[in-house]
């Protein structure tokens, strides 16, 4: 979801100083179309992209990188285009979880719940594994 907003807003933790417009607004970038709560696993554009209880979100200005909970993974979503892809975690059509360090599809996780970036990496949380962002990051 898109909410626009007039104070300065966040990006990877830190002020970025550009204000946003909050008019009040809210629009789906990525997910089912409103009126519809179907969740999945589909890489796709838009509101054909399907999300299984998403828990966390940062960006690097360009994308949004989401901890899709139910689905073990790490999504990203191309703001300008709202085009959503696994980045790590089981390939769409797959929910394997586990606890692999590795990259991309090779990786697992055991509900990623939240996630940032220092402009470098990404750092995921991965609650049923109890890894931390300390220890776990990607990208």
């Amino acid at each position: 979801m898109l909410i626009s907003s007039g104070v300065p807003y966040l990006m990877g933790g830190s002020i970025q100083g550009r204000i946003l417009s909050l008019d009040a607004i809210v629009t789906t970038l990525a997910g089912p179309a409103q009126g519809s709560t179907v969740s999945g696993d589909t890489d796709e554009i838009g509101n054909n992209a399907r999300f299984y209880a998403p828990e966390g979100i940062t960006t690097d200005g360009t994308n949004l990188y989401i901890a899709d909970y139910q689905n073990n993974k790490i999504r990203k979503i191309v703001i300008s285009t709202g085009a959503v892809t696994t980045l790590a975690g089981p390939a769409p059509g797959s929910t394997a979880l586990g606890d692999i360090d590795a990259t991309g599809n090779s990786s697992r996780f055991n509900n990623p719940c939240g996630i940032t970036t220092d402009g470098a990496n990404l750092y995921v949380a991965d609650y049923a594994n109890n890894k931390n962002p300390q220890n776990s990051y990607l990208y």
